[in-house]
């Protein structure tokens, strides 16, 4: 039910992207993953990621990347080269072009190298101590430092408001007011 062409326009667009994201996750293989911590083997051994392989499993390790992708409605999804100095979520954001007009901004989330995800919901203001990069930050979910093979996704608006159907929803609203209050005052008069 749109109200005009440019709102059909947007919402094709909407869902365009919406279906390219689909196709990408599509191409993804991550069925049958377990996600581990290694470590010296000392350390390993009897720790909580000691599991024992079965028949047919398979460990990959993969090499240890030096970038930093970020990706979703941002003016350049792209891969940069992990600067440790500056590697918060806020600076890749910025070289990224920042978050387009579309972006849903308190969703953002992102894909550690080792598949567990961390979100702008799950982070709070304040003083933090990282297990994984063993250090401690202040601020919030754009002061997050992410490590070398991290992935930053900035996802789409799910839902666009149509301004102009709701404006002239409420001019109608008022004109009928209007119109009724003029016929009640006529009649009592």
């Amino acid at each position: 039910m749109a109200a005009s062409r440019e709102e059909i326009e947007a919402t094709r667009a909407a869902l365009d992207g919406l279906m390219k994201g689909l196709e990408r996750l599509k191409a993804l293989r991550a069925e049958g993953r377990v996600v581990i911590r290694l470590s010296q083997l000392d350390d390993f051994r009897k720790g909580s990621f000691d599991l024992e392989m079965e028949g047919g499993d398979l460990l990959e390790i993969p090499p240890r990347p030096n970038v930093v992708n970020v990706m979703g409605q941002v003016y350049n999804p792209t891969t940069f080269v992990h600067v440790p100095e500056s590697a918060e979520v806020e600076t890749y954001l910025k070289k990224a072009g920042g978050p387009t007009r579309d972006a849903e901004q308190a969703d953002m989330y992102i894909i550690k190298a080792d598949g567990s995800v961390f979100s702008r919901q799950q982070s709070s203001f304040g003083i933090k101590w990282s297990d994984e990069s063993k250090r401690w930050s202040f601020g919030s979910f754009m002061s997050t430092f992410m490590d070398p093979g991290d992935t930053l996704v900035v996802p789409q608006k799910l839902e666009r408001t149509a301004w102009l159907r709701d404006i002239k929803d409420i001019t109608t609203i008022l004109s009928q007011v209007a119109l009724t209050a003029g016929t009640v005052f006529l009649w009592f008069k």
